[in-house]
């Protein structure tokens, strides 16, 4: 039996093949899960290449793991999704019709 503890990238996290490998080992691919829980084919492909709360919580659940242990800069300890900056939003105040900025 493969062990998730022991295949980590440097974050921490658990890499996306070990994941795959594990499902295999239950007799499940992603796309089956995907099924189970009617979604669409790529929904878990997803959440192993981005952060994707919901995703990640059902796989760590299929795997019998909690989520924290399997994507520990995600998860907190109670395996609730960490907050992370978005770093896309702008500093900059948002303007309203008119081109006048809000105050």
């Amino acid at each position: 039996m493969l062990t998730l503890k022991t295949h980590h990238q440097s974050s921490g996290d658990v890499l996306p093949a070990i994941v795959k490998a594990a499902l295999a080992q239950r007799g499940l691919t992603l796309t089956a899960l995907a099924r189970r829980h009617g979604k669409e084919a790529s929904y878990f492909r997803s959440a192993l290449q981005k952060p994707f709360p919901g995703a990640m919580k059902v796989l760590a659940r299929t795997l019998a793991q909690p989520p924290h242990e399997l994507w520990p800069s995600l998860f907190d300890e109670g395996n609730r999704p960490i907050r992370h900056l978005d770093t896309s939003e702008s500093s900059t105040p948002a303007t309203v019709r008119g081109g006048k900025k809000n105050t």
